[in-house]
Formats: C-alpha cells, sequence, structure tokens
C-alpha cells in the first residue's frame, strides 16, 4: 500500500516518511497484514498540527467453498444399471473476484459418466471418466453450479461408489468437497413355475402329449 501526503515544499517529514520531492509528495510504503476490516493510518509532517489521516480498506481475498450432492442421497443402496445424478457446486465467499476457477473430478471405477445438464456459467468437459468445469471468473457472491449423470456398471453387489470433486482458482488453493457414497446391491431373481404346451412328436411316441411342466429354482 503506497501512502501518499502532499506536504509544501521545503517541509521536513518526520520519519518513515520521505521528504517532500519536487512534486510536493512524500510517500511511505506499507505492507498490510492479514486482517480485513478498516484501519486509519496517520502521517504527520513537520509538526503535529500538519497532518494526514487516510483510511484503508483491506478486502478479504477470494475464498472458494465447494459441496456436492447426489440423486439418490449419499448412503442410498443403487443396482447395476440404475442411475446417479451428480452436483457440484461452488461459490466465492471471498471479498474479491475469483479469476480461473475449475472443477476437476475423477468419477469412481464403478460408473460410467452418462451426459452432462451443463454448468451455471461455466464450460463442461468429459474425458475418460475425468469431469472437468471452468469459468474464467467468479464474482464476490456468485456460484458455479454443474450438474452430470452416471449409470452404475460395479456388478456386484457390496461394491462401495465413492466420488467427490476438487476445485481451484488463479489466487486460491485447490481445495475438496465432501464425499458422497452408494452401495451397491443386487436383487435375486426369482423363478416362479411355469406352465407351457409342449408336443413331442417322434418314431416311438407319436401320440404323447405333454400338456405342461414348471421349472423350480435350485434355491
Amino acid at each position: 500500500v503506497d501512502f501518499n501526503l502532499a506536504p509544501q515544499l521545503g517541509l521536513s517529514p518526520t520519519s518513515p516518511f520521505t521528504a517532500a520531492t519536487s512534486s510536493g509528495v512524500a510517500t511511505r510504503t506499507i505492507t498490510a497484514g492479514t486482517s480485513v476490516g478498516v484501519t486509519a493510518i496517520t502521517g504527520t509532517v513537520f509538526s503535529a498540527t500538519i497532518s494526514d489521516t487516510t483510511t484503508l480498506t483491506l478486502l478479504q481475498p477470494a475464498v472458494l467453498t465447494i459441496t456436492k450432492t447426489a440423486d439418490p442421497a449419499s448412503g442410498n443402496q443403487v443396482e447395476p444399471g440404475s442411475i446417479i445424478n451428480y452436483t457440484v457446486q461452488v461459490e466465492n465467499q471471498g471479498s474479491t473476484v475469483a479469476t480461473g476457477v475449475v472443477i476437476t473430478d475423477d468419477l469412481d471405477t464403478g460408473v460410467g459418466f452418462v451426459s452432462a445438464s451443463g454448468s451455471s456459467n461455466g464450460s463442461f468437459s468429459e474425458n475418460s471418466g475425468q469431469i472437468v468445469v471452468t469459468t474464467p471468473s467468479l464474482g464476490v457472491g456468485q456460484m458455479l453450479t454443474a450438474t452430470w449423470q452416471v449409470t452404475v456398471t460395479a456388478p456386484t453387489s457390496g461394491t462401495l461408489i465413492e466420488n467427490y470433486a476438487n476445485a481451484n482458482s488463479d489466487t486460491t488453493s485447490e481445495i475438496a468437497s465432501n464425499i458422497v457414497s452408494h452401495n451397491v446391491v443386487t436383487v435375486p431373481v426369482t423363478i416362479n413355475k411355469v406352465f407351457l404346451p409342449i408336443v413331442l412328436k417322434g418314431c416311438c411316441l407319436p401320440n404323447l402329449i405333454i400338456e405342461s411342466f414348471n421349472v423350480q429354482s435350485s434355491g
């Protein structure tokens, strides 16, 4: 932060301000801390009766948050071939614009990408199971939302499908979302009695007719 005073030429500013130059400006460079809020800086030139006060507002940098939800909701059971809808939301809760915001999501091996519903204000792509959503900037209080669908490909009952997403930007470090998970279950197939008319014709039993038979599962 450059703090500037403009005393009359010839006056001698007190340390740490520099002497007035030919432009009539005395300067001091101040390194702002991590505190967020308003602070006043007062500089005295020559005497206590000649002073200037500047109020500085220290802004919080961009702060991203990320959440992930699923439908069916996390913790539910899913069957092979069923659809899971994933939604990721990234919000800028800081005081400055976040630039170059990127969402990445590596899908679990137990699912396959189907389609995307797009994103609220960014571009969407998928390649070999990796989801990438980007936006050039995310303003203060703005949210980037992306939704996509996957199908359950894991065939084995008891398989755990877990998934989470990451987000970062030009001015923030990478953060991870919460984990959403689903348990794969297979529905047992029950074979009921089946009655079908079958006619057998042959040399030995030309007139034999089997009117019905039944099939039962060994279980």
